[in-house]
């Protein structure tokens, strides 16, 4: 017998070998760190981001050369330790399908300390196990032949009674909530029963793996183990109800297409019965991810097949896509741009975080499809909960005053911006709003007219006014109104008026541009307003602050900016001159410093100045001009971010203090000193009775 047990690794693994010599591959994803003995080249390792072998192999020993505790001879230890315990597949390996080489090992019923000795060698699937040499396997080797001996007989255990089909059957059949609770406790013992109770809050309070370590007085490794050796009894001793869950799990990630939420679980379903019967919505999902750990992962509230290191990569990028400035955004789009990070993107869990995680709203538009609307306001929320209390529409007036004694505060302005810019509000009368939803049939009923109303315009060109072009009731107008401005054939002009959208400039814009072609340079900015009537003032003063074909070269000159040499080519290297300079700068720098670079590069010349630089930057490029010469990256917020500071100091204070002593308190703000007391004389939440003392209002 002993000489058998001394040949059995040989009998079932040798003829499972390749070449010795062949080496492992580049994209091996085991882990490196427990292949690493010398604790100071794994700290080297971590420092370089190499965890994987596959990035150790990709990795040439010249580029990590210098690395403390990584000398030529501890790179070779390692890579030798690597070749020893690669993974290599074989001609008989080939024949066995890809289900059971990928079969994990804590799947199989394995002492708990085999389990933890094989994934120290990197060992997570049978394929793994079956790749190691054989020397591992021989008497003295790392494993011996009585490790084989324990594979080969959890294999045994686990195919008997699926190729028997025992399993099969088991898994049709429904089971009743003490049956569940009987198979899955029933085959612990007390401790382990405790220890599983509470780390997937059956029946208690649910505890981590390392507040239960704390509670318990033992460390986090012997927990771990406790809980391996858990699903190892489970696995043996309930195999018929573990494949039931994972069945069933299995089908709910396919229904929902990739994500498997507590609130839809089929009716029927023991994962639907252990929801209803606990009363615990998400134990169901925290079940799963302790039972299935290598194949099931929590999301907090839901689960999916992405291990959480994918996922967090994929939050990143999705939150990335999503930022307000890129809104809205096909979800077509996004979910092309995520394939290279995950080749078949789960789409549940692609609009479950869209939608639950990061609060963007989700909108089928007829002619882009599925839309990402950026996140909605609070206030446009308690409109939409105003109307749908009342249940029918409302006037603005109306709607004010429930705001005010509802949330005490509101401005007419803000509550009208909101209702207009909503896709789910819908005006059908003077200041008379309702929710969209309530019109679908109305709105359907008077696409014919808009469509030719919107045929009209095309042809004819300039401006109109939409109620001149309809015959009917005031209603009829305004919902053909709403249905040619949300065309992207039209430009809507407010006021009830539009445009064809393939009109170059409207008619104002228009007579501006003839005006400072006329003058054939700089035009004096307070005498150019106080020329215009007084019903296009604060138009033109609009256009002339915001409109990208105009600049501010001086405090009180208004000018084109063709009249600069700005083509769409040097404007495209300016922004990224810029650009890559604030990177290096902590994404905010003095308008004159930025200059400077920019002369480096040929793009300026006397003619340039830091006002002039900072009215191109702000209009053409995502960046915030800050008074006193100060520009940064729009994504920083650093103006929000200054006075959200200035006004807790001025909170702390609770009476007028000065910029200096704003900044005695919070010392962080010195280096803006220059615009902060600017900024706080524009803030609304500020006073000053003297201009030098600030308060909150």
């Amino acid at each position: 017998m002993k000489n058998l047990a001394q040949n059995l690794p040989e009998q079932l693994f040798t003829p499972l070998q390749t070449a010795k010599n062949q080496p492992p591959a580049i994209n091996d994803q085991r882990r490196l760190l427990p292949l690493v003995k010398s604790r100071a080249a794994a700290t080297a390792l971590l420092k370089l981001g190499i965890t994987t072998v596959g990035q150790f192999l990709a990795t040439p020993y010249e580029r990590v050369s210098g690395t403390r505790g990584l000398r030529l001879r501890t790179w070779q230890k390692i890579a030798d330790t690597i070749t020893a315990g690669s993974h290599n597949r074989s001609v008989a390996g080939d024949l066995l399908p890809d289900s059971l080489r990928g079969m994990l090992l804590q799947q199989l019923q394995l002492p708990p300390e085999l389990l933890v000795l094989l994934e120290s060698l990197g060992c997570k699937s049978f394929g793994q196990a079956m790749g190691l040499a054989a020397s591992t396997w021989k008497s003295g080797g790392q494993l011996g032949p009585f490790a084989a001996e324990e594979l080969r007989t959890a294999l045994d255990k686990t195919l008997a009674p699926v190729l028997h089909g025992d399993t099969a059957a088991q898994i049709t059949s429904e089971l009743d909530w003490s049956t569940i609770c009987g198979r899955l406790l029933g085959p612990l013992d007390e401790d382990d029963r405790d220890l599983f109770c509470k780390r997937t809050g059956f029946r208690t309070a649910i505890r981590s793996s390392r507040e239960q370590a704390q509670s318990s007085g033992h460390s986090l490794t012997e927990v771990l183990l406790q809980e391996v050796k858990i699903r190892s009894q489970l696995k043996l001793r309930a195999p018929s109800m573990l494949a039931k869950l994972a069945s069933e799990a299995r089908q709910e990630l396919s229904r929902h297409v990739g994500v498997l939420r507590n609130d839809r679980l089929a009716a029927g379903s023991s994962l639907h019965t252990i929801a209803e019967a606990s009363g615990d919505r998400e134990l169901p999902v925290r079940l799963l991810a302790f039972l299935f750990p290598e194949e099931f992962y929590d999301h907090g509230g839901c689960l999916s097949a992405l291990p959480v290191s994918a996922r967090l990569q994929f939050m990143r990028e999705l939150r990335a896509m999503t930022a307000p400035r890129l809104l809205p955004r096909p979800i077509t789009e996004i979910e092309a741009s995520l394939k290279r990070l995950v080749a078949d993107v789960p789409r549940g869990l692609l609009l479950h975080l869209l939608a639950d995680r990061f609060r963007l709203h989700l909108h089928r538009d007829e002619l882009r499809g599925e839309m990402v609307l950026p996140q909605q306001p609070e206030i446009a929320a308690r409109i939409r909960e105003m109307l749908t209390d009342s249940g029918r529409p409302a006037q603005l007036a109306d709607l004010l005053l429930d705001y005010r004694e509802r949330f005490h505060v509101a401005s007419r302005q803000r509550i009208q911006s909101h209702l207009r810019r909503d896709p789910s509000f819908l005006e059908i009368g003077p200041d008379i709003w309702s929710l969209r939803g309530w019109h679908v049939d109305e709105l359907a009923a008077a696409k014919p007219l808009a469509e030719s109303v919107i045929n009209t315009i095309c042809e004819r060109g300039g401006r109109h006014a939409v109620s001149k072009m309809v015959e009917g009731d005031y209603r009829l107008c305004f919902v053909v109104l709403d249905l040619v401005r949300s065309d992207p054939r039209i430009r809507n002009l407010g006021r009830g008026e539009v445009c064809s959208a393939g009109q170059k400039h409207s008619h104002l814009l228009a007579q501006l541009l003839h005006s400072f072609g006329q003058a054939q340079g700089e035009v004096v900015y307070s005498r150019f307003i106080a020329n215009q009537t007084q019903d296009n003032r604060r138009l033109v003063e609009r256009l002339l602050h915001e409109n990208r074909m105009f600049v501010f070269p001086d405090l009180d000159r208004i000018d084109l900016l063709s009249n600069y040499p700005f083509h769409a080519h040097r404007l495209e290297r300016l922004l990224t001159v810029v650009d890559n300079y604030l990177k290096e700068h902590d994404g905010h720098a003095l308008l004159s410093e930025v200059l400077v670079e920019v002369n480096r590069c040929d793009l300026g010349g006397s003619w340039l100045n830091p006002k002039l630089l900072g009215e191109i930057l702000r209009r053409h490029g995502d960046h915030e001009v800050l008074p006193g010469d100060f520009i940064a990256r729009g994504e920083l917020a650093l103006g929000s971010w200054l006075l959200r500071r200035a006004r807790n100091a001025l909170r702390a204070a609770n009476l007028p203090i000065t910029v200096g002593e704003i900044l005695a308190e919070r010392p962080e703000l010195a280096k803006y000193r220059s615009c902060l007391q600017l900024l706080l004389q524009r803030d609304p939440l500020v006073q000053t009775p003297d201009g030098m003392h600030f308060q909150i209002a």
